[in-house]
């Protein structure tokens, strides 16, 4: 049976995604976060004056909610054409760039667009074209931190040709571009290649403003997605000066969502190491497989099968979860399903889109298996593009693992919120409840003040003991490391082989120094949380201390302990990687095998010393800092709250309270309202779950 391409009408069902009449997880989640926000707005006209600005601030983070999307994979790996065809514009990225551009091209998906702009080009600094260009960039570091003089040499002639040729093309504009940004209305592919795709020569508009071009942000409005999406086409993670390198992770830190792009041809091949190391740091709920290209292989029916379960047995041998979701398709098919391309555009894929359709009808029948699993990826006889199944994907990750907990955690603020305003505006009121007669106002402020010290100083001390025990393990990985490989690098080259014939273990080191990062980041994050959850415990005592009566009281709920952030230094090519082609140079030169070995000692003891600096400085500095700002927050909060009720100590202090607020009429109408709303947080929407309240 044939799949039907004619010239005269776009591809058909095989190449598209069966309709379903049910709202998707996005959609859900965009009626959760507006039901949220439309709470907020009523809470806003009956909450007290002082919870004013953190209504305020909650409203701002449901707007700037979004999906942070981001491709990564090697040059020419199809990120750009997937790009397009994810976004729906055929040809708007240009999917040839040179392989000396490193922008990271961003696409925003119905996000609020800066001024009206729709297009904004930022160029790098002088600092940042500075160091590129004297220092010669990541691969000139490391040439320099291994002493290798003469590649360093090599590195920077390479690099100021790029500089000397970009200056050229600029001429005396040059100096003006650096640090600033070129910003448009509108913008269409030619414009775009002016600054992604580098030209040929002076006189080439093509790629004018590439080579100083940092990133480029791009603002569109598709009614398909359900949630505001930045999806991002990085550079290729192979380029062999890693010009693109720290450009592309540094955008990974900020991802929810990172598609690796594998070609159907080369899955992790040796060339593949840069996206194990992706892999590896990032967190297993952030992780999408694609392989591309299926359109150019021999057999796919067969391949596919194949190809998958060898990429499963490569994720086991990695430490990594064999269930991560794969995605076979072809970039090319999924532009013709997008955008009706015909068969003389598909060429010679055509044929093997018949033989794939043919192969999967004559099967029992397609999977119903979720998306991205293996008997899915060899029974399924839609979408063989794998567009509508990556997009599904993303959208299901997206909403379970960073959406819905975003929306609940807002949800649980907004029910503390109601709380407190209730249980400020019933102590106002005449009838109300009366505060302690021997409350001391004075000592109140004193415990609360010596709470947050206390566990403000407890924070520091637990998240620096998983600090220290994390520090203290990659240490000892690099030792044993060392140890290991200086023994088998002396023990080749005693044998009369070369660097060539020693394969250093970078793999399993890789695999241990993210395994103990991922240990402190989950025990760093359960010692915060204890630490937050006994602080909702003492607020609930002031509470108790000031009221006088168990009937008003509320249970408080602690926040969140975030993770600790992506690790993307452990993403970054090693010393050991980089420099082990520029060995068997020096080795031919220095005839001293213990010497040798000693070198190769010291090169890793020069990685060992960076990555723990950039734990202590960067990682661990930042982890402990957002966790004593949460709990500052939480504290500060709730301190206004009870200094509110202490006010209300005294005839006086409560009617000039009631003043504040208004006569008795409107307080009762206030509660009323607010009841209402805590009654619609604790029971809806159905996505996410009921809160745990004693309220």
């Amino acid at each position: 049976m044939s799949c039907g391409v004619s010239e005269e009408k776009p591809i058909d069902i095989h190449l598209q995604l069966l309709q379903s009449s049910e709202r998707s997880d996005g959609a859900n989640l965009r009626a959760g976060l507006e039901w949220l926000d439309s709470l907020l707005s009523r809470l806003q006209d009956c909450a007290v004056p002082d919870a004013m600005a953190r209504i305020t601030d909650m409203q701002q983070l449901i707007k700037k909610f979004q999906v942070r999307i981001s491709l990564v994979g090697q040059v020419k790996a199809g990120k750009t054409a997937l790009t397009n065809s994810l976004i729906g514009k055929p040809e708007m990225l240009p999917s040839d760039v040179n392989p000396w551009t490193s922008v990271v091209t961003s696409v925003h998906i119905n996000t609020p667009k800066p001024r009206d702009h729709r297009a904004v080009f930022t160029f790098f600094s002088q600092d940042e074209w500075s160091e590129m260009v004297t220092g010669g960039g990541r691969l000139g570091e490391v040439a320099q931190r291994a002493n290798f003089d003469e590649e360093f040499a090599e590195v920077q002639e390479q690099i100021t040709a790029m500089q000397t040729a970009a200056e050229r093309r600029l001429g005396k504009n040059f100096k003006y571009l650096l640090g600033s940004t070129h910003n448009f209305t509108g913008f269409h592919p030619e414009l775009i290649k002016k600054y992604v795709c580098l030209g040929d020569d002076e006189g080439d508009t093509e790629g004018r403003f590439a080579d100083v071009t940092k990133s480029a942000d791009l603002f569109i409005d598709d009614p398909h997605y359900a949630l505001p999406t930045v999806i991002r086409d990085t550079p290729g993670v192979n380029d062999p000066f890693l010009v693109r390198e720290t450009v592309t992770l540094d955008n990974l830190a900020d991802s929810d969502i990172c598609v690796i792009v594998l070609s159907a041809h080369q899955t992790f091949t040796t060339v593949d190491i840069a996206l194990m190391r992706i892999l590896l740091a990032l967190q297993h709920d952030q992780i999408v497989l694609f392989i591309n290209r299926i359109d150019e292989l021999n057999d796919p029916d067969r391949q596919i099968s194949e190809i998958d379960a060898y990429v499963r047995h490569t994720l086991i041998q990695q430490g990594l979860p064999e269930d991560l979701p794969i995605v076979f398709g072809s970039a090319l098919w999924a532009n013709a399903a997008s955008f009706g391309v015909t068969k003389d555009v598909l060429g010679n894929s055509i044929g093997t889109l018949e033989k794939l359709v043919d192969d999967r009808l004559e099967k029992d029948g397609p999977s119903t298996r979720p998306a991205g699993m293996s008997e899915t990826n060899s029974t399924k006889t839609h979408d063989l593009s794998g567009l509508a199944e990556l997009q599904h994907v993303i959208e299901t990750k997206a909403v379970k693992a960073f959406g819905e907990p975003f929306l609940q955690k807002l949800r649980t603020q907004a029910f503390d919120l109601c709380q407190q305003s209730s249980v400020l505006m019933r102590q106002a009121l005449n009838n109300a409840t009366p505060i302690r007669k021997d409350l001391d106002v004075n000592k109140l402020v004193d415990q609360m003040d010596g709470l947050l010290s206390e566990l403000d100083t407890e924070c520091t001390r637990v998240t620096k003991k998983c600090s220290e025990k994390m520090l203290f393990d990659m240490s000892a990985i690099y030792r044993n490391f060392i140890s290991n490989e200086t023994k088998a690098l002396e023990a080749v080259l005693s044998s009369g082989g070369t660097t060539g014939d020693w394969d250093a273990d970078t793999d399993g080191l890789r695999r241990a120094l993210n395994k103990t990062y991922q240990d402190f980041s989950k025990n760093g994050q359960m010692s915060v949380q204890e630490i937050f959850a006994t602080s909702a415990a003492k607020v609930e005592s002031f509470y108790a201390s000031i009221l006088d009566d168990d009937s008003q009281l509320f249970s408080v709920t602690p926040p969140t302990a975030n993770e600790a952030r992506m690790p993307t230094s452990l993403m970054q090519s090693m010393t050991i990687d980089i420099t082990t082609g520029w060995l068997e140079t020096w080795f031919t030169k220095k005839l001293n095998k213990s010497a040798f070995a000693k070198r190769m000692a010291d090169i890793v003891s020069d990685d060992m010393r960076t990555t723990i600096h950039d734990m202590r400085e960067i990682y661990i500095v930042d982890f402990i800092k957002v966790a004593r700002l949460q709990l500052h927050d939480f504290l500060a909060s709730h301190m206004q709250t009870l200094q509110g009720l202490s006010v209300l100590d005294g005839d006086k202090q409560k009617s000039a309270m009631r003043q504040k607020l208004g006569v008795d009429a409107e307080v009762n109408s206030r509660l009323l309202e607010i009841a209402e709303i805590e009654a619609a947080l604790v029971n809806g929407p159905s996505i996410i779950p009921d809160i745990e309240t004693t309220g």
